[in-house]
């Protein structure tokens, strides 16, 4: 149901892309220069053992090149679900829940200390 309600938007919005969905395959348009990737529940394992973290991914590459993407992620449990929301796009930055966020500056884990972590 994920799968179809994603569909039902970028196909309503970008008629003549094409989109790679991780259930329904391939649809549209083959010449497109735009490709959607969706996984609608990335995280299947953790879902069907009912461990509480999941997410909702989907991206768009623009003749093979990132272009933008946005992940949900659902963690907690039936009483206490949170979400936290990444979306990027090329050349714009990365954000999670409106906040810009940036990778690690820590090349290995024996590095890690605590003043550099979710920094």
């Amino acid at each position: 149901m994920s799968e179809v309600a994603i569909l039902e938007v970028v196909k309503k919005n970008f008629g003549d892309h094409l989109i790679l969905g991780e259930e329904g395959g391939i649809i549209g348009d083959t010449s497109s220069g735009y490709l959607w990737c969706i996984d609608p529940l990335d995280g299947t394992t953790n879902f069907a053992h009912c461990y509480p973290s999941f997410a909702v991914s989907v991206g768009v590459l623009f003749q093979g090149n990132p272009a933008a993407a946005a992940v949900v992620e659902f963690v907690g449990g039936p009483m206490c679900w949170n979400t936290r929301t990444f979306t990027a796009t090329a050349g714009g930055g990365a954000f999670c829940n409106g906040q810009k966020i940036h990778p690690s500056k820590t090349d290995k884990v024996s590095d890690h200390t605590e003043s550099n972590s979710f920094s």
